[in-house]
């Protein structure tokens, strides 16, 4: 998708992961940060290629496999994901796990808004309600059943009002939150089975 093109360039630090592919093979994950968090990045990052092994058991696999996926340090406060290659605010690299979620929400856009994209801006929730959604599984991955309702519980309970399509927020509580209760609830709805 043309909106998620990004350019960053400075004096990167590199390092690597892999990722074991379904069919069997490798693919990269090369992440490109600023020297002096090069430590903190790699305990930080250290869960990603648990995360896309995860991701595709649920999703499929990976769908830009035989390219690579990364992350690329920059000087915001939040995160982009861009395809293949998400751009990882710096204050988020702190050598701890607290944003792994963040981390979760990023690299599941891969599947979710960079794959499959809406057709229009009015249908953001998607992507976005998806991608949040997939940070719960992420927890209920780790924790079972009841982290995942006490993510669901803990993080989610903003104010959204109004509906998930063409909200007058494209970027707000009800596109991403309510968002993911959609998601939460049609899972109840139709079962694991249907819903995966």
């Amino acid at each position: 998708p043309t909106y998620l093109v990004s350019i960053a360039a400075t004096v990167y630090s590199k390092f690597s992961q892999t990722y074991t592919k379904i069919a069997g093979g490798t693919m990269p994950i090369d992440h490109y940060v600023y020297p002096e968090d090069l430590l903190n990045a790699q305990f930080s990052f250290a869960a990603l290629p648990a995360m896309i092994t995860f991701y595709a058991q649920k999703f499929g696999e990976y769908p830009f496999v035989e390219d690579k996926y990364g992350m690329s340090e920059f000087p915001w406060g939040g995160a982009m994901e861009h395809a293949t290659n998400t751009s990882y605010g710096y204050q988020l690299i702190n050598g701890l796990h607290n944003y792994d979620y963040i981390m979760a929400h990023e690299l599941s856009h891969q599947w979710w808004g960079d794959s499959v994209s809406p057709q229009t801006w009015a249908d953001i929730w998607l992507n976005e309600g998806f991608a949040t959604y997939s940070e719960a599984l992420w927890f209920e991955n780790l924790g079972g059943a009841a982290s995942y309702r006490n993510y669901m519980n803990s993080f989610w309970r903003s104010s959204f009002s109004g509906s998930v399509h063409n909200p007058s927020d494209l970027f707000g509580a009800t596109v991403y939150d309510k968002g993911g209760w959609v998601q939460h609830m049609l899972r109840h709805v139709v079962g694991d089975t249907k819903f995966f």
